[in-house]
């Protein structure tokens, strides 16, 4: 059971990641971020993913702040 003071969100609306995310965790929400997922020619592919990842997560977060249960 997931503790009351965290929770795992998934930050996308990707029905494959849910899929995923669901085979390793039994609790999960999912909040997509709607930010555009543009890729960036000057990063390596690793480095997008991770830009991508960063910005959603941050975008998912700052809808969260102030929401203890993340409306």
């Amino acid at each position: 059971m997931p503790s009351m003071d965290r929770r795992l969100i998934l930050a996308s609306g990707s029905p494959r990641r849910f899929e995923l995310l669901g085979q390793v965790v039994d609790h999960f929400d999912v909040r997509v971020s709607g930010i555009p997922e543009p890729v960036d020619p000057s990063l390596s592919p690793a480095e997008n993913v991770l830009e991508i990842a960063r910005a959603k997560a941050n975008a998912v977060a700052s809808a969260c702040e102030g929401f203890g249960d993340c409306r």
